[in-house]
Parts: C-alpha cells; sequence; structure tokens
C-alpha cells in the first residue's frame, strides 16, 4: 500500500503536484492493459459499441432482473467477447456489432445527416 508521501509527489517537468491512486508502477500496467484490450477489440469505439449493445440487450432479454444488474451483466459479457480472438465467432460477431453501434454514433453525432436530403 502506497504511502501518502508516495501519492502526493511531484511529477512532470513543471514541478506541479499530482495526485494519484496507484503509484506511477501500477498506473503503467493499467495503461498497458488498456492498450492491449483496445487493440485486441479492434479499437476503442469498437469496445464501447459492443459494450453498450450487450447491456442493452442484456436488459431486454433479462426483464426479470432490475435493470442496472441486467444491464452491468451485458455490458460485461460484450466487453469480454469484443476482446476474444481473430477467428472466434463470438468475438468476431461482438466486433462486427461494436463497429456498427459506434459508426451509428457517429452519424447520429453528424447534424448534416439530417434535415431533407432528396
Amino acid at each position: 500500500m502506497a504511502n501518502l508521501n508516495e501519492l502526493m509527489a511531484r511529477r512532470g517537468g513543471d514541478g506541479s503536484w499530482k495526485f494519484a491512486l496507484l503509484p506511477p508502477e501500477a498506473q503503467e500496467d493499467l495503461r498497458r492493459a488498456w492498450q492491449d484490450y483496445v487493440h485486441r477489440a479492434g479499437g476503442a469505439k469498437t469496445a464501447a459499441g459492443a459494450a453498450v449493445v450487450g447491456g442493452l440487450t442484456s436488459m431486454a432479454m433479462l426483464p426479470r432482473l432490475p435493470c442496472v444488474p441486467a444491464t452491468l451483466v451485458g455490458v460485461a459479457g460484450g466487453a469480454y467477447a469484443v476482446q476474444l480472438p481473430q477467428g472466434n465467432s463470438l468475438g468476431d460477431s461482438a466486433r462486427q456489432v461494436g463497429a456498427g453501434a459506434a459508426a451509428f454514433w457517429d452519424a447520429v453525432k453528424n447534424p448534416n445527416n439530417f434535415g431533407q436530403q432528396y
């Protein structure tokens, strides 16, 4: 367990104080694990899309569970499935659905996609 002096340490070239809950080594390990996950998932947007679709799907498929636990189960399932290796049918499907959801969200965010265009 890190002590307060390790958590409140001067970091960076500007000499400013930065508060961290984890020591720098653990932060680096988490950053590397996140980058590995995003790489296996095919990108951060694909991973987020798969998690969102998993949450919505599980909420619809598990109506007897309260909404929050059902959604969390689906989010965890989508986040797990999207990082499975290439060639795994579940992982490939999760990546396709996640990429589709991310593309849909990007299209919805673009204001040029609304209005009369015929």
